[in-house]
């Protein structure tokens, strides 16, 4: 009995001893806390007088300088916004939820306009841009449409003048102008055929000779005439896709693009551009010039219409002609040439 006692008594400490060999082991295959806090951190672990010296990663806002009482705020775009666009509530807070709005003092307000151009915050809403405005900008009114300006196109329009959509393929130079250039458009139009009187009879001005030759060839008459003056470019050439339409089988046929751009002008100008495109003119957009300190009397003067080689409303000295019959089977034709001047 007293064998069996002291032989447990033995097993006990054996396994005690083996016991606390596997928890020393344990403990020292684990990772210190400084390498815990290291690794938390973001660090290379190190000793722990390292650790406890580096500066915590968390940024402490209370550091930050406070604005002061006398700061004034200021609304800035957290989306982009376009021209023509309507403000609404999101395109002025954060993706958080925070407005997004920055605090100016009195001293740095002057990079930003007067004090009476800082519109609040709360009043933007409903209001329409009048140029894009990028993401972190500043929305003061001298970015702003005035008060219940509708957005869209229509809110570019100067009161009185009337838009016009035009496409820009069939307007020479209108993929060179951009939005807020002031343009003149000008329409080549082909003049009828006159009646000239010579020698009692009249003939048709089909033909003149050439310098080298007597050769007849065909003269074309082109009269300049100035349908829009001083307009204002509302949008530049912008593509647009017209969608397909259902066929009679009930396919849809493939849609098309088109590049068009949209002007402003007088009403009765605008009358005068749809007929000249309505008669197939050659329409040609030219630019005014884009220099500040134009005078109001050089923004008057207006491009000249013309009608052949002389000034609408001026009196044009009437040329010498030749009557040249020809027959040719039983048809007659008279043609009228200009005359040879001769060299003196």
């Amino acid at each position: 009995m007293r064998n069996n006692q002291l032989t447990v008594i033995v097993l006990v400490i054996i396994f005690a001893v083996i016991g606390a060999y596997f928890v020393l082991w344990a403990l020292r295959q684990a990772p210190s806390p400084a390498a815990l806090l290291a690794n938390l951190q973001g660090r290379a672990p190190g000793n722990a007088q390292q650790v406890a010296a580096a500066p915590p990663q968390v940024q402490n806002t209370d550091n930050l300088p406070q604005p002061s009482k006398d700061a004034i705020q200021v609304a800035l775009a957290a989306r982009a916004i376009n021209a023509g666009e309507l403000i609404t509530r999101e395109k002025l807070m954060n993706p958080d939820g925070r407005p997004a709005i920055a605090f100016v003092e009195p001293k740095d307000l002057a990079m930003l306009g007067k004090k009476e151009e800082i519109v609040a915050p709360e009043l933007l809403i409903g209001r329409v841009a009048r140029d894009n405005i990028a993401v972190g900008q500043a929305i003061t009114e001298r970015s702003l449409r005035p008060v219940g300006t509708r957005p869209g196109v229509a809110s570019a329009i100067p009161a009185g003048m009337r838009g016009l959509t035009l496409d820009a393929n069939r307007v020479q130079g209108a993929h060179m102008i951009s939005r807020g250039d002031r343009i003149d458009i000008v329409a080549t139009v082909p003049l009828k055929e006159e009646s000239t009187s010579s020698g009692g009879g009249s003939a048709t001005v089909i033909a003149a000779p050439t310098s080298e030759t007597t050769e007849l060839v065909p003269t074309k008459f082109t009269g300049v005439r100035l349908v829009l003056n001083d307009g204002l470019v509302v949008s530049p050439v912008r593509p647009r896709v017209i969608p397909g339409a259902p066929g009679p089988r009930g396919e849809i046929t493939p849609g098309r693009t088109v590049e068009e751009f949209t002007i402003a002008g007088k009403p009765e100008e605008i009358a005068k551009l749809t007929e000249a495109l309505g008669n197939g003119s050659n329409l040609i957009v030219s630019p005014r010039s884009g220099i500040p300190g134009e005078t109001d009397e050089q923004r008057k003067q207006s491009i000249p219409e013309r009608t052949g080689d002389a000034t609408v409303g001026e009196k044009a000295e009437s040329p010498k002609t030749h009557t040249i019959e020809t027959l040719v089977g039983e048809r007659r034709s008279n043609f009228v040439v200009p005359a040879r001047t001769e060299k003196k």
